[in-house]
Parts: structure tokens; C-alpha cells; sequence
């Protein structure tokens, strides 16, 4: 890459490629679900998982608490979301005011961990 962007270089700039930098996410989700739902675990999950699997392709992505709270909240099988807990591993990730993690440039969000507790009601 440095090979082919090398004759494009303005004078007096350099280029520097940085590796990406996998950041391991933990996920809890305390969720109530409603009662008549056959398969409301395996949506919970499956919505997690797709969160990050959708941002996983980006560099410095922001993980937002709100997204994932909303894409929980409003499944057809949640009554509501009791707690959510989405925390980085290592010291890379910036904790915004809302609750989102920002990324370095070069990380790349993985999902390592989601634990859940279910109830009805």
C-alpha cells in the first residue's frame, strides 16, 4: 500500500499505515421479555450480535449504547430493557458522555463476550 501511495505523497508529507486494533467488547443485557414469544432469547441475541457484526467493517467506529439499547428496546418480544452494559476491554476505547465508546482510528470493535438475563414481564 505505502508502495502505491509513495508517487502520490505531497512534498514535505509522510505516510504512516497503522494495523487495525481489535478492541474485545463485553456485553450484559438484563431484558424482559413478554410471555407468548417462542424464540425472544434468540432474537435478544441475534440483535446483539448483528450490532457488531454491522460496525465490525469500520475503523474508529463509535459503539452507541443508544443504538443498541433501541434495537433491544423495540424488538416485538422485549417488554423492556432493564440494564444494558457495554464495556471495552483494554484502555483503547473512550467513554462519551452518553455512554458510547469511541475507537481509535485504527480500532475495530469485536464483540468477545454477551451475557444475558431474562425475565418475563
Amino acid at each position: 500500500i505505502l508502495a502505491w501511495l509513495e508517487p502520490r505523497r505531497m512534498v514535505g508529507r509522510q505516510f504512516v499505515l497503522l494495523p487495525p486494533q481489535y478492541i474485545a467488547f463485553e456485553v450484559y443485557a438484563d431484558v424482559a421479555l413478554l410471555p407468548y414469544f417462542n424464540n425472544a432469547r434468540e432474537l435478544v441475541k441475534e440483535t446483539v450480535k448483528q450490532y457488531f457484526e454491522e460496525i465490525g467493517d469500520e475503523f474508529g467506529a463509535v459503539v452507541q449504547y443508544e443504538e443498541l439499547y433501541g434495537r433491544l428496546d423495540m424488538l416485538p418480544c422485549v417488554n423492556h430493557v432493564n440494564s444494558l452494559n457495554v464495556d471495552a476491554g483494554g484502555s483503547e476505547a473512550v467513554r462519551e458522555k452518553d455512554g458510547s465508546l469511541r475507537l481509535p482510528p485504527n480500532g475495530v470493535p469485536l464483540l468477545k463476550d454477551a451475557r444475558y438475563m431474562f425475565s418475563v414481564g
